[in-house]
């Protein structure tokens, strides 16, 4: 099954809310949101606090928070605060894949193990 995940990045600012809203109204339940940090890509696109607007705005959706940044490891912390549910970095980013890995576990693990996240999309889109 395919799944819409439009890039927030696309969003005019100033109409960010409403156009938001028309696309949870339309039905899209996944959302991509780039975040950039001026040194692994050369432009800051949306801060981690967008990710917190969209779950307020779409608090069912699905935040996927693409790390364009030269270290993803200390933006975790907040993006989970900021309710993330899939937080995703190139390998060429991480200073240590073994470290990115570990901390995006330890950090958006649930009790069993499992990120939510894995756990909601295997519910929604089953093989």
């Amino acid at each position: 099954m395919p799944i819409n995940a439009p890039s927030l990045a696309n969003l005019s600012l100033v109409e960010f809310g409403g156009r938001l809203r028309e696309l949870k109204d339309s039905g899209v339940n996944f959302f991509h949101i780039d975040l950039m940090d001026g040194h692994y890509v050369p432009a800051l696109c949306l801060p981690p606090r967008t990710v917190r607007d969209v779950k307020a705005l779409c608090p069912d959706a699905v935040a996927e928070v693409h790390l364009m940044v030269d270290d993803p490891t200390p933006y975790l912390d907040e993006l989970r605060d900021n309710g993330a549910d899939y937080p995703v970095a190139r390998q060429a980013a991480a200073l240590g894949v073994d470290v990115l890995v570990t901390g995006i576990y330890m950090i958006f693990a649930q009790p069993d193990g499992i990120p939510g996240a894995v756990r909601r999309f295997n519910a929604e889109f089953p093989q």
